[in-house]
């Protein structure tokens, strides 16, 4: 998959650290609703566009309120999936 960066924010240290797929790319115009959330899109072999947002640090309230933007935004929801920092590893 080809990743292509769209805007990278703080992180927060502590928490855990989640991998959220979205249908089709994210229009800009709702990048605020995401604050402190690093958001990519990802063209895959078959060419369908993916955004994935890369969420560092955040604990439950911090994700549920998330997936609340992501389902206030009507956006289509793909996989969530817990990851390691990737600070972590430096």
């Amino acid at each position: 998959m080809k990743r292509k960066e769209n805007q990278a924010t703080a992180t927060k240290p502590g928490g855990t650290c989640y991998t959220i797929q979205l249908e089709g790319v994210l229009d800009p115009r709702w990048m605020e609703w995401f604050h402190g959330v690093k958001i990519e899109s990802v063209t895959d072999d078959c060419g369908d566009i993916r955004t994935i947002l890369l969420c560092t640090g955040v604990d439950q309230p911090q994700l549920r309120g998330i997936l609340n933007a992501i389902w206030d935004l009507n956006l289509k929801l793909v996989s969530v999936q817990p990851t390691t920092d990737p600070g972590a590893e430096a």
